[in-house]
């Protein structure tokens, strides 16, 4: 029949809105959270302002105040976020490819949210050329950003690469029950 979708279309198309509602509202949520326990860590006053934009979707300003941070705490607090979402794009990257045989499907919702926690950081630095890393690049006073550029990058494409990844067994999925 033209027009009906498949079953693993259908959950390709969700594997797709999950990784849209994750990166738009989810990752920037965790994100802020992470800094938010750092801070807390460090015994450290802050306000929290949550804000949305169209195509960033939600984020946050956070404005610390009281006693100064040193500066190795300065530096766990602004890399909380991006580890953090670090962590949990790489967890969910293992439990992707732990569950995928069984279950394909959630094997790959689970990979394409891996790749919105992955993307979360690298990206808004393309973008904005502000955030948490160029925060960090101002810290140590380096000069052009090197480092960042090659970080970003390199993350940029291990998510590049684990976005044709899943794509691929997309289609080998596709492919194999048409037969």
């Amino acid at each position: 029949m033209k027009g009906k979708w498949s079953k693993d279309e259908v959950w390709f198309f969700i594997g797709v809105l999950s990784f849209l509602a994750t990166f738009l509202f989810l990752t920037p949520v965790l994100h802020e959270l992470w800094h938010v326990i750092a801070l807390m860590h460090y015994g450290q006053d802050y306000n929290l302002f949550l804000k949305a934009k169209d195509i960033e979707g939600v984020y946050a300003v956070i404005e610390f105040y009281g006693k100064e941070l040193e500066r190795y705490e300065l530096l766990n607090v602004l890399m909380a976020g991006i580890v953090g979402n670090y962590l949990i794009g790489f967890v969910l990257l293992f439990i992707s490819n732990l569950i995928y045989k069984k279950h394909p499907n959630w094997g790959i919702i689970a990979g394409m949210n891996s790749l919105a926690f992955l993307l979360d950081s690298t990206l808004y630095f393309f973008f904005d050329m502000d955030g948490d890393l160029v925060e960090v690049v101002k810290l140590f006073k380096l000069k052009d950003g090197l480092y960042l550029k090659i970080f970003g990058v390199t993350f940029l494409l291990f998510a590049i690469t684990q976005f044709f990844w899943l794509l691929s067994r997309c289609l080998d999925s596709l492919v194999e029950k048409n037969r």
